[in-house]
């Protein structure tokens, strides 16, 4: 057999000058890539960035919702923990994570992650001032909640700032949401004063019933009570204030109509004797004597104010002959 005349070729490594092309060549692709993926990357941040806002607009919309009585007695520019972000002279807000824990149950993101933006950067916190609006014959107090993000530069804008109205002004890339306290509190109030008026017109019927059942028809007795129609079903409240579930439980008033929208302080309370809530007072014959007619009572509910301030709104029940 013959043996090969040639010898064992030698492995031989990349000389510098092809090193130097593949580098270039990495380089290059490295770039492409880069800026094909940049713009896709820039897209899920901002998507990721919405959705985690809605998800804490929702969740505290449900602290706002379950919590309605007790917000409005926090100290102006908190809710819960949260507090108005403090702004450095660069636009960076602080981190507010123990704030944001309260919401782990009610949103998706959890721990300190729920307490960053969709760029992995603080929330910017806004907390107004105790806001008010008149509002059928009492004063509606609530506030505003906004939550914003700086944005893919990771800085607050100088213009992006809550007035004193409670509104957002938003300047540069910056986005937010706002959880308006108004849209709380209104429905709870128009839900407690319906439940109200049904307590009052059952309440005056009751009335009517009991003057017709008697063969004298008198005008001077007040039938609302016992203190002066002695076969009522109705105690006297006798200068005091009594709860309607229990006070007029007895002429068909259900547990659901004597209690307020609020999640506290929320018996709608009766008074039918003599007494007397801001310019409201009851007309019987203990206040008014049996010439100044028609007899009423009335009903009361707490609803929400800053801390120290009761403030009720009143349905008055007219005795109807």
């Amino acid at each position: 057999m013959l043996k090969s005349t040639l010898g064992a070729r030698r492995q031989r490594g990349f000389s510098l000058p092809e090193v130097l092309i593949a580098l270039s060549v990495i380089t290059i692709v490295s770039f492409m890539v880069i800026g094909a993926v940049g713009p896709w990357l820039g897209l899920k941040q901002n998507i990721d960035n919405d959705r985690r806002m809605q998800d804490i607009r929702q969740g505290l919309q449900a602290v706002y919702e379950t919590r309605a009585y007790e917000a409005e007695t926090l100290p102006a520019g908190q809710f819960f923990g949260l507090v108005t972000s403090t702004i450095d002279g660069a636009g960076n807000c602080n981190l507010q994570s123990s704030a944001f824990r309260q919401l782990n149950t009610l949103i998706s993101d959890a721990g300190a992650q729920a307490a960053k933006d969709g760029y992995g950067n603080a929330w910017c916190v806004f907390v107004s001032g105790q806001l008010q609006k008149p509002v059928d014959g009492t004063t509606l107090y609530y506030r505003n909640i906004s939550i914003v993000s700086a944005g893919s530069d990771s800085l607050l804008a100088p213009g992006t700032r809550m007035a004193a109205d409670g509104l957002m002004n938003y300047s540069g890339d910056d986005v937010g949401i706002t959880v308006s306290g108004y849209d709380v509190q209104y429905p709870k109030l128009k839900e407690t004063l319906r439940r109200m008026s049904r307590v009052a017109t059952s309440y005056e019927a009751y009335f009517s019933m009991r003057f017709l059942s008697y063969a004298d028809r008198d005008i001077t007795r007040d039938y609302f009570s016992q203190r002066y129609d002695a076969s009522s079903a109705v105690a006297s409240t006798e200068g005091g204030w009594a709860n309607a579930d229990a006070l007029l439980a007895n002429i068909g008033v259900s547990a659901s109509d004597a209690f307020t929208a609020w999640e506290r302080n929320n018996n709608i309370i009766v008074a039918n004797y003599d007494e007397q809530l801001g310019s409201q007072r009851v007309r019987s014959p203990a206040t008014t004597g049996t010439g100044i007619l028609p007899y009423t009572a009335i009903l009361a509910a707490r609803v929400p104010a800053p801390a120290g301030v009761d403030l009720y709104v009143t349905r008055v029940a007219v005795g109807n002959y």
